[in-house]
């Protein structure tokens, strides 16, 4: 099978095979990049190229030619999920104008300043 432009030979798909069974700790990162040694997977710079061996190895998956270990949630993902647990909006019932002032102040952390109204 030609994904990406490289050949998945079945030698190939069944080292994929192998390496999954064999290590019950392996994540797809891992795996990618073994699939790049093992298939000479660089670009011009001789930087391997894990993107594109990361979606043809969901390729394979999807087409029901291999199964990858379960995906890992990334560090951002976990910390963004954590974060928008913690979050809690403050409640205001009334009008706009009552409200007054709002602004979104950004830098390091995303803060909310609501400004009491005035009345002249």
């Amino acid at each position: 099978m030609r994904l990406f432009g490289q050949t998945f030979t079945a030698s190939i798909i069944e080292r994929i095979r192998g390496a999954v069974a064999a290590e019950s700790g392996l994540t797809r990162s891992a795996l990618s990049r073994r699939v790049c040694e093992w298939l000479g997977w660089h670009d011009a710079k001789g930087k391997t190229k894990e993107v594109s061996s990361r979606k043809a190895l969901v390729e394979l998956e999807r087409h029901g030619v291999i199964t990858l270990p379960e995906a890992q949630r990334t560090a951002l993902q976990a910390r963004c999920a954590r974060s928008a647990e913690l979050f809690t909006t403050p409640a205001f019932a009334g009008s706009l104008e009552e409200l007054g002032e709002v602004a979104l102040c950004g830098g390091g952390g995303l803060h909310l300043v609501l400004a009491a109204p005035t009345h002249a």
